[in-house]
């Protein structure tokens, strides 16, 4: 009767021994696993600011120059009121920033006189993909990249205002307090290829119809820079009156 029982308890506890090893064996230098899943969502988030790269040169030392942030705008300075005359300018970047793919839109409203809704100037704008955005060089012979166009996004602006062709305009690059002239040769060297490359926009636009916005479609998350050049002239004389002219730049990110 004795042996019958031991018999019978070797037998529970090689069946108990056989379940342990179904779930994982305790050895010396193993131990039981078990994972479990763990996730988060994050919603579409973008944001999109301006941005006014300057030369700071308030040294007599060019080694003590240096690249700033200004304050954005686009000044195209003054007009004498003369038929025909034409300047060109350059722009803020336009830095975004997101988290998913989106589209960039750029919009444009023509210089409008400040007491008349009616009185208008001829005014175009241009958008380009630049390099890419980056903390400002402390050396100011690096051209920083947000500055430097890339791809043309193509004309803007309000239907049927669009600049005539008037030969060779004046153009501004608002770069703080410092004449084309005074630049570093890298910069002036950048500066006349592209403008090699600047076609001035003409009244007929080839028989298409005026572009009222230009777009970007970005695919991916990460860091953007856009910016945009403005073109702006006078008609006849007697086509806008004599005063200030506002205009406005807009730029809408949505998915």
């Amino acid at each position: 009767m004795k042996k019958v029982v031991i018999l019978a308890l070797c037998l529970v506890l090689s069946l108990a021994g056989g379940a342990l090893a179904a779930e994982g064996s305790l050895g010396p230098s193993k131990s039981i696993k078990e994972d479990i899943q763990v996730s988060v969502e994050i919603g579409p988030y973008a944001r999109i600011e301006a941005q006014r790269v300057q030369l700071d040169i308030n040294s007599w030392n060019p080694l003590k120059w240096k690249w700033v942030d200004g304050d954005p705008g686009m000044n195209f300075g003054f007009y004498t009121g003369e038929a025909g005359y034409g300047k060109m300018s350059d722009s803020n970047c336009f830095i975004l920033e997101t988290n998913t793919a989106v589209k960039v839109q750029f919009e444009g409203k023509s210089l409008t006189h400040e007491s008349s809704s009616e009185d208008k100037m001829l005014t175009r704008y241009m958008a380009w993909r630049s390099g890419f955005a980056q903390e400002l060089p402390a050396n100011v012979w690096k051209i920083p990249w947000q500055i430097i166009p890339i791809r043309n996004l193509g004309y803007f602006g309000e239907a049927s205002k669009a600049p005539r062709n008037n030969g060779k305009p004046d153009v501004i690059f608002d770069l703080g307090d410092v004449k084309f002239e005074d630049l570093p040769n890298s910069v002036k060297q950048a500066l006349t290829e592209f403008l090699n490359d600047l076609v001035w926009p003409t009244d007929d636009w080839s028989g298409n119809p005026s572009p009222t916005y230009a777009e970007d479609n970005v695919s991916t998350n990460g860091t953007y820079a856009y910016q945009v050049f403005g073109f702006v002239s006078t008609d006849k004389i007697s086509s806008q009156r004599a005063g200030k002219y506002y205009g406005e730049i807009t730029v809408t990110v949505s998915k």
